[in-house]
Parts: structure tokens; C-alpha cells; sequence
């Protein structure tokens, strides 16, 4: 049978169809997220950070280690709500993505050391 092909399209389709959708959630949980900083109040954002997050994305509290090395969680990343160890966290200045006269110093975001991060670089370009 020389010459035979096999079109491979569908496969890959349904393989890049997730990973775009995940993508794109991500994008829009960041998007939500610099919305909550933009609006809230500089004093209920520093009292309740983590709780305004947590109104983005759920975080995966059964789970107690990091899910990308197996090491013990210490947080979870605020777009995908995956726990994440101090090896893997990526601290991330939220200021640079919100347009302001006053600079106000606001925590910065805790993500994953992965896909996510690379979703944020790309926001901040």
C-alpha cells in the first residue's frame, strides 16, 4: 500500500478544541479579575483579597498537593484554583495591568508556574 494517507484532522481537533477553550477561560478569569481590582475599593480589596478571588474561580480544597510536582500546596493559583507549592507559585504585580493615575500597592496575584503564567505574559504585551 504505497502512497496511502490518512487524514488526521479530526484527531486533531478534538485534541486543540479543549486546550483552546481552557485558554480562553483563563483569559476571561484574568479579564474578571483586574475588573474586581479596578472597581473595589483599595481598603476592601486589602482586607478581603483572597475572597474577591475566590468569587472568580473555585479552588480545589480537597486537594492538598501541588499539582504540578506532588509537593505539600501552600495556595492555589488564582486563575485555574489549582493547588500550587511555593516551588511553583509565580508572584505576579497586578499593578502593571491596571491603568491608573494613583499606583496603589495591591498584593500580587499568585499563579501557577505554568500555563497560566504564560496567559498572563501574554496579557501584560
Amino acid at each position: 500500500m504505497v502512497g496511502v494517507t490518512r487524514n488526521k484532522t479530526i484527531l486533531f481537533n478534538k485534541i486543540k478544541k479543549p486546550i483552546k477553550l481552557e485558554k480562553n477561560r483563563l483569559i476571561f478569569r484574568l479579564d474578571k479579575i483586574i475588573k474586581i481590582y479596578k472597581t473595589i475599593s483599595f481598603i476592601k480589596l486589602f482586607i478581603n483579597q483572597s475572597k474577591y478571588e475566590q468569587t472568580i474561580v473555585s479552588w480545589e480544597k480537597e486537594k492538598n498537593k501541588c499539582y504540578l510536582c506532588i509537593n505539600n500546596k501552600k495556595n492555589y493559583c488564582r486563575l485555574c484554583g489549582e493547588p500550587i507549592c511555593h516551588k511553583c507559585i509565580r508572584y505576579v504585580p497586578i499593578n502593571e495591568l491596571i491603568v491608573s493615575k494613583i499606583k496603589i500597592f495591591i498584593n500580587p496575584l499568585i499563579i501557577c508556574n505554568n500555563r497560566c503564567f504564560l496567559i498572563y505574559m501574554k496579557k501584560k504585551i
